[in-house]
Formats: structure tokens, sequence, C-alpha cells
């Protein structure tokens, strides 16, 4: 089974320490939305790709991992993937390859 975005970040915040109250603040979120945001009962707003990453000091190929888990929808949605590589450059991961 693969795991999804939510997954993968609920997997980071426990890993590296972090409370879901806390993550959810340093990414100035509510917490009940970082919580369905890691149940897969919201999508993770990808604006906030550069944040995650400075919180967990993601490199390279944590983010194309993370890129990875993108959903099948997500990645055939051209505009939204297309904003997925654009915040990445941002993040400074201009030469993450698309899965």
């Amino acid at each position: 089974m693969e795991t999804t975005f939510g997954e993968y970040i609920k997997t980071l915040r426990t890993e590296k320490g972090y409370t879901l109250s806390q993550l959810a603040d340093s990414l100035n979120i509510d917490t009940a939305n970082l919580c369905k945001i890691e149940s897969g009962k919201r999508e993770f707003d990808l604006k906030r790709l550069p944040d995650l990453c400075r919180i967990f000091n993601l490199d390279k190929s944590i983010m194309e991992n993370l890129l990875s888990c993108l959903s099948d929808e997500e990645k055939s949605d051209s505009a939204r993937t297309g904003r997925v590589f654009r915040i990445a450059g941002q993040a400074g991961f201009d030469d993450v390859e698309k899965k």
C-alpha cells in the first residue's frame, strides 16, 4: 500500500518529535485541519510545502519522496503538478524530478 502525502507528513512529524499542535502552529494552520490532512480527509495546501521543508530540514531526495506521495489524481492535474514543481523550485529544489 502506498503512503499518502498526509501519512508522510505524520511520519515526519512523529519522527522529529513534533506534536500535532506544534506542527500546526509552525505551519500557521489549525490543528484540526492538520489532523484531517494526516488522515487523508483534506489536501495539504502546497503553498506551505517550502515551510514544511524548512521545519523538517528536508533535502532534495526527501522532497522527491514527498512529491511521489501525491495521488495519481493529483499528478494528473497538470495545473496542480506544475504548481508543485514551481513550489519545489521556490523551496530551493530546482532540480527535483517528476516521478
